[in-house]
């Protein structure tokens, strides 16, 4: 344990055994083997974020996030379970599972609200992927334009030919792509101009950075000059303050989402706070 936790720091240095390693192994093989009963038991279900225009406080749309609630270990970080499913071959399995049940419950949402859901490497370069969504999409009467398809720029490989191959096909099925997380570690502008993004989502540690940092605060001009030129979409993630948001308004960043609006939540909670006024007036107009 202590030889893995060295590995995985990737740095020189002694790395001496604690319990909170054993626990924290404990914890992993627990969720490596709950996931059949997970499966079984339809425990696998979407939460929901909110992406708001920055300028007049509109929800446009919402992100998906896959959530697992274990008997034993509560919530379960999708950063762990995803990893999970990765190496027991079931992540193709769960990301339909999730793209199936977001996209029933957007029928509950106003039709002008967009569905971005997060693939990773191994289900971007699935053969059957672009049909495994309009499958998704047709079963829940859902017009393919308001799907988007989230790929993190840290999951981007050396060879790109069939990264880009693959999102080709799905942006030719009229479903839109997004560049999620650019910024987080490598802000290359090369990753912008290799692809025809629909969408680039910008990291809030990408943001922070720039707010604190001359050098930085002049790639992020150079990189939203950039986006505007290509005529895609700009979303700022991490929005947390009202002064931050002032600022991205004052940069020109249109949409945004944040904990200074909502975090994630179910479907449920979701109609409540954001929607359920709104209906009824709409019901007491009619």
């Amino acid at each position: 344990m202590a030889l893995e936790n060295a590995f995985v720091k990737k740095q020189s240095r002694v790395s001496l055994f604690t319990p909170a390693m054993q626990a924290k192994y404990q914890r992993r093989e627990k969720i490596h083997s709950s996931l059949s009963n997970a499966f079984e038991n339809h425990d696998f279900i979407p939460h929901f974020q909110p992406q708001f225009n920055l300028k007049t406080g509109k929800i446009i749309g919402v992100e998906a996030l896959a959530r697992w609630q274990h008997n034993e270990l509560g919530w379960i970080s999708p950063s762990e379970f995803i990893s999970a499913a990765e190496s027991t071959g079931d992540i193709i399995r769960l990301g339909r599972i999730i793209l199936e049940k977001s996209c029933m419950q957007l029928q509950r949402l106003p039709a002008d609200l967009t569905l971005s859901v997060n693939l990773t490497l191994s289900q971007i370069l699935n053969e059957g992927l672009p049909e495994m969504m309009l499958e998704c999409l047709t079963d829940a009467g859902i017009e393919a334009h308001r799907l988007k398809i989230e790929f993190s720029e840290t999951q981007l490989p050396t060879k790109l030919d069939s990264v880009w191959r693959s999102l080709s096909e799905i942006q030719e099925c009229g479903i839109a792509v997004s560049l999620d997380d650019f910024g987080s570690k490598f802000a290359a502008l090369r990753h912008l101009t290799e692809f025809e993004w629909d969408e680039i989502k910008i990291d809030a540690r990408y943001v922070d950075r720039a707010f604190n940092n001359e050098r930085h605060a002049e790639t992020l001009l150079a990189a939203l000059s950039l986006i505007a030129n290509m005529k895609s979409n700009t979303v700022i993630e991490g929005v947390e303050t009202v002064e931050r948001l002032d600022a991205l308004v004052e940069l020109g960043c249109d949409h945004g989402q944040g904990y200074l609006f909502s975090g994630p939540m179910d479907i449920d909670q979701l109609i409540t706070l954001f929607f359920s006024r709104a209906r009824a007036e709409e019901l007491a107009s009619v």
